[in-house]
Order: structure tokens, then C-alpha cells, then sequence
């Protein structure tokens, strides 16, 4: 706790597989990757879950869970909770990266949180901000802030419960949209269980603007249909 640079993790190259991030504390002038900071590398199968980068002065918050420096895959990890906040940018509660070679896919996204204390909200977005990177196959609920950045592309990907901001979509490349995933159990608990039950629109095949897209999210199918299925668990 207490750096300004990768709460849980600071490495240049890494491969982080399996890892748990819980509850790192960045607080500082310019500071990045609450969870971890990274240069370049892989992240697999990893969850992030209430780390927190907040910064001081007029300097901006990057990944309240995860931050790449140039180039990486991040994939089949979920990040719960996780808050970017500051006086100017804070981007992003959940993965921010700098540069066209990162790639984000099938990560499931619950209750991310940016926000900036002096100036306009477009600033602080809640989910994912990559300059010139690409989101597929993601799913977003419960953001605070924009979901993705402006400068962000994605393609099959589900935007539910976010605040809309300079856009929804981001680089909107098809296979978008916006519906309840239906998860298993969404009280923001522990008994939080972000699988999806077998009607959801994140299951494979049933995408409802392009079935070909396949499962979305990082958890599998794991239950069928619920009583009153239009809210995910609750």
C-alpha cells in the first residue's frame, strides 16, 4: 500500500496467471495500476477486486485495477470493484493501457467506479480506457463513469446498468449491445456469482445482433433460467 506505481504488482515484463488482486491501495501525484502495473505481458484467469489508484494534485488516476505501460492480453479475468479517482482524469476504474498492441477479451467488468472531483465527468470513465487498444467479448455491468473511452475499440461486447459518457461503445466494430447478462447471482456479495444462466445473451449463440460472436465474459455457463428472469440474480 502506499506506492504510486502497482499496489499488488510492478514489473516491466510479466506473466500473471491465476492471481488474485484484493484490496491494494495506490495514493499519490501520478499513479497507476491499483491492483498491478505492468509493461507488457499476459494476465490470465486473474480477478481484481476493490484495489483503488487515487491521485493528488491536478495529476490523473490510471487503472484502479490494472495498468499496461505498451503492449498485452488480458483475458478470462474479472474485475469487481475497483475505483479510479482524482482531480483531473481518472481512467480507468478497471484497465487502462497506453498504445494500439493491448488486447482485452472475455473479461467480465461488475461495478467499476471513476470519478474526478474538479472537473466534468467525460473525464473519469469507469471501465476500460486504452488508447488505440481493442475490448471483444467483455461484458460491463454496473459502471460509474463511461464504460470505455472514446479512443477504445470493442466488438462483441455487453454494456448493462453504465453510465453513459462520451460514448457507450467506444470504436464501435459490431457484435455490441446493451442487456441484462443474466448472471447467476449479482448481489455485489460475497455471494457474488458471475456466471451466466443459460438464457443469457452473453451465452454462446445467443448474442441478439450477432450470434456468431460466441461466449462473452470470463465465466461459463453455470445455471439455467431463474424465477423473474429480468434482473441478473438479485
Amino acid at each position: 500500500q502506499g506506492a504510486m506505481d502497482g499496489g499488488g504488482v510492478c514489473a516491466d515484463n510479466a506473466n500473471l496467471t491465476n492471481c488474485n488482486f484484493e484490496r491494494n491501495i495506490i495514493v499519490g501525484g501520478f499513479a497507476a495500476g491499483g491492483g498491478a502495473r505492468i509493461g507488457a505481458g499476459i494476465v490470465t484467469g486473474c480477478t481484481f477486486r476493490s484495489n483503488r489508484v487515487r491521485a493528488d494534485l491536478n495529476l490523473a488516476a490510471f487503472g484502479g485495477g490494472l495498468h499496461i505501460d505498451r503492449a498485452g492480453l488480458v483475458t478470462h479475468c474479472m474485475f469487481i470493484d475497483n475505483t479510479a479517482d482524482c482531480n483531473a482524469a481518472a481512467r480507468a476504474g478497471a484497465i487502462s493501457g497506453f498504445g494500439s498492441a493491448i488486447l482485452v477479451s472475455n473479461c467480465t467488468l461488475y461495478g467499476n467506479h471513476a470519478a474526478t472531483i474538479e472537473r466534468d465527468s467525460l473525464f473519469a470513465v469507469g471501465g476500460i480506457d486504452l488508447s488505440g487498444g481493442t475490448v471483444d467479448h467483455t461484458i460491463f455491468y454496473g459502471t460509474t463513469g463511461p464504460a470505455v473511452s472514446s479512443r477504445t475499440s470493442t466488438t462483441c461486447c455487453c454494456f448493462f446498468a453504465t453510465s453513459i459518457g462520451a460514448s457507450l461503445h467506444g470504436i464501435d466494430h459490431g457484435g455490441n449491445f446493451s442487456a441484462d447478462p443474466l448472471f447467476c447471482k449479482g448481489d455485489a456479495g460475497a455471494l457474488l456469482d458471475l456466471r451466466l444462466q443459460t438464457d443469457s445473451p452473453c451465452a454462446p449463440g445467443r448474442n441478439p445482433t450477432d450470434p456468431r460472436c460466441g461466449l462473452l465474459g470470463a465465466g461459463i455457463v453455470g445455471c439455467g433460467p431463474l424465477p423473474g428472469n429480468n434482473r441478473s440474480g438479485n
